[in-house]
């Protein structure tokens, strides 16, 4: 049976595919979520046209992919480039509001998998939970976000704890190629530069800044094995740019809090993730802890007839090589620990259905004492 489809309830991205749906699908998928109808119909006339032998799972680079936190009738056409704006107000278990600040943030709504940064995830919203429910692990604490797209978990802990907090992300824009009659035009926006935006409109700029991180970048300052290795200061033309004072800030910091939400998507990320734990996790400052919030990305297996998480897999699967290897230094081996904890404990502050596929990891590295 062809029909134009929403993806399975584990994946965050829902995206508008023409397949054949898996035995007793249809009506479980029709019901559980429903889109704005321009969205629904002017994508299914073009989606059918699909060839059939293409990989279901398979998430092309031009094709639209939407974050189910933004799907509200009022948010209208999720293809449409136009910027949103969105208050997230903590709510009680009572869902009356509490005496914490809200969070306002520009985003956009349907993007192509490379922006998915211009979007806020659920594991964002799952990191959020965490901040406003541990105060006594974010105090006095330095704040490093990964990944941190739109800047919602970084803004919040600076309003909620008054940390200085480095928010970082890649610098990446939206290219003209994929200004096309095939797609809809996405106007050239850098993630740092609405990342920015919104520090701003949260009036955070004393506290929140924006920085570049690229996992695959050995020059990047946050990679340095220690302060004696910094650079010289040099000139750069991006605002984004590490400065050696922020280093020194991250090193000096009583404790250091890493956060990151939704980067566990593509394999040679999430390797390169992995190899930088050391730098981050003990060249940087040697109390540090990490906070690892993902949803496992669920594809249906016609071959094995099976639902399998392969980017969550892949996690795994790598961390434990890197506990096994001896990160390449002789003398002794490292000791990384990824512990799960438990979501159902951790009360919801924010309105969103976290499901049974959010996962929230802490993850820290000690090296053994002889």
């Amino acid at each position: 049976m062809k029909r134009v489809f929403i993806d399975s309830e584990g994946d965050g991205a829902k995206r508008l595919r023409s397949q054949s749906a898996p035995p007793g699908a249809e009506n479980e998928t029709t019901d559980r979520i429903k889109l704005s109808p321009s969205w629904s119909e002017s994508r299914s006339e073009t989606e059918s046209n699909d060839d059939e032998s293409s990989d279901p799972e398979e998430i092309e680079e031009n094709e639209l992919v939407l974050s189910d936190v933004h799907l509200h009738p009022d948010n209208g056409d999720p293809s449409s480039p136009a910027l949103r704006l969105t208050a997230f107000q903590p709510k009680n278990s009572n869902g009356d509001a509490t005496n914490y600040e809200s969070v306002t943030l520009q985003h956009r709504m349907g993007t192509p998998l490379p922006y998915v940064g211009l979007q806020v995830w659920r594991g964002a919203l799952l990191l959020a939970d965490l901040v406003l429910s541990k105060p006594e692990e974010f105090r006095e604490s330095v704040i490093l976000e990964l990944g941190a797209g739109l800047g919602f978990v970084s803004i919040l802990a600076a309003k909620t704890h008054s940390n200085v907090v480095f928010a970082t992300d890649i610098l990446v824009e939206t290219t003209a190629a994929l200004h096309d009659e095939s797609s809809s035009p996405l106007p050239p926006t850098c993630v740092l530069d609405l990342l920015s935006k919104n520090i701003a409109r949260n009036q955070q700029t004393d506290r929140v800044f924006p920085r570049i991180c690229d996992f695959f970048d050995d020059d990047c300052l946050l990679f340095c094995p220690s302060i004696s290795d910094l650079p010289e200061p040099q000139s750069s033309t991006s605002t984004f740019a590490w400065k050696n004072e922020d280093i020194e800030t991250i090193r000096s910091a009583k404790k250091l809090v890493i956060l990151a939400a939704d980067i566990i998507y593509d394999a040679k990320v999430t390797y390169a993730f992995v190899a930088r734990l050391p730098a981050l996790l003990e060249n940087l400052n040697e109390h540090a802890v990490m906070y690892l919030a993902l949803e496992k990305r669920i594809n249906f297996t016609m071959e094995e007839r099976a639902e399998v998480a392969p980017a969550y897999d892949y996690l795994l699967e790598t961390v434990r090589a890197f506990q096994m290897a001896d990160w390449g230094r002789e003398e002794d081996v490292l000791d990384l620990k990824l512990k799960r904890l438990e979501v159902g404990d951790l009360p919801q502050w924010f309105d969103y259905e976290r499901g049974k596929y959010l996962e929230l990891f802490e993850i820290s590295f000690h090296r053994p004492v002889k």
